[in-house]
């Protein structure tokens, strides 16, 4: 009777062991798809950060110092929140500001600053971002077109425009103007930039 009580001692702990391999086994099979999940995720979020933004592809930015302003065109990747032409720390700054409503974004930013894909904008593009940055530390890249034409219209239609090769324009009465920016070599034009100027009239205020 003994030897049989044994025996089935034997036999059970035998199976608990097998059972528990085979947790393990299951488990480590779950590990291990879920790394070369994340991993693929990781690597596909690389290909879009890296990929130009498609959505809108040329973006207008414009400076201005009294009544002349400049204006530069370029085509921007995701994660370029500050459209400088370089993904690193400032990107993170000014998205995490964002997400911390202590500073806004511009249009094109928010849409540069979906890192994933997903149509939000939140935490998961800013610890995509982070990750990012420092693996690769930062990433420079050309974000000029290699011709442009520009113009600057009181019209909101670019079929009106009168191409310059300057960028620099200015100004001599008040009103709301409309700048566009064209791609010579692919004939692609910028959504329009709406730019308001109002010269101050400072005799008006010393009175």
């Amino acid at each position: 009777m003994q030897m049989k009580m044994k025996k089935y001692k034997s036999q059970i702990i035998v199976i608990g062991f097998a059972v528990v391999l085979v947790l393990i086994a299951i488990g480590f099979k779950k590990t291990f798809s879920s790394i070369t999940a994340s991993t693929k995720s990781l690597e596909k979020t690389a290909e879009r950060i890296e990929s130009y933004y498609d959505k809108e592809p040329m973006v207008v930015l414009v400076t201005s110092r009294g009544d002349t302003i400049s204006i530069s065109a370029g085509y921007y990747r995701y994660s370029d929140v500050v459209k400088d032409g370089e993904i690193d720390e400032y990107d993170i700054d000014a998205l995490e500001s964002y997400l911390d409503k202590t500073s806004e974004l511009d249009d094109d930013s928010i849409l540069l600053s979906d890192i994933n894909g997903d149509g939000l904008v939140n935490k998961l593009d800013l610890l995509t971002l982070q990750d990012y940055v420092k693996e690769k530390t930062s990433v420079k890249y050309d974000t000029k077109p290699n011709s442009v034409y520009y113009c600057l219209s009181t019209k909101n239609d670019s079929s009106s425009c009168d191409w310059k090769s300057s960028n620099s324009f200015k100004i001599t009465k008040n009103g709301t103007y409309y700048i566009f920016a064209k791609d010579k070599s692919t004939k692609t034009i910028s959504k329009p930039t709406e730019y308001v100027y109002e010269k101050i009239n400072y005799s008006e205020i010393e009175e």
